[in-house]
């Protein structure tokens, strides 16, 4: 996975399993650094993937920050309803 990420930085789905490498760190430097993967990927696509609106809920729920954890569930809802 290091790979992936250390040689395609740009890969959507590297910077995501950044965000999910990040994430489940137990330094909070790097569970802080998550988010920013994750916003990256958003903000770089027209289409909103899963697994990175997934990763940004996490994020919100390990900041204990419910209320942008459960908006970020909601939208998954809506934008993927085979999901629920």
């Amino acid at each position: 996975a290091k790979h992936v990420i250390d040689n395609q930085p740009q890969l959507a789905s590297a910077q995501v399993l950044a965000g999910w490498i990040d994430l489940t760190s137990d330094r909070d430097s790097l569970v802080k650094k998550s988010v920013i993967y994750f916003d990256k990927v958003l903000s770089s696509s027209k289409k909103k993937d899963l697994e990175t609106l997934l990763g940004k809920a996490k994020y919100f729920e390990v900041k204990k920050q419910y209320q942008e954890a459960l908006e970020c569930l909601n939208e998954i809802l809506v934008l993927f309803p085979h999901f629920a």
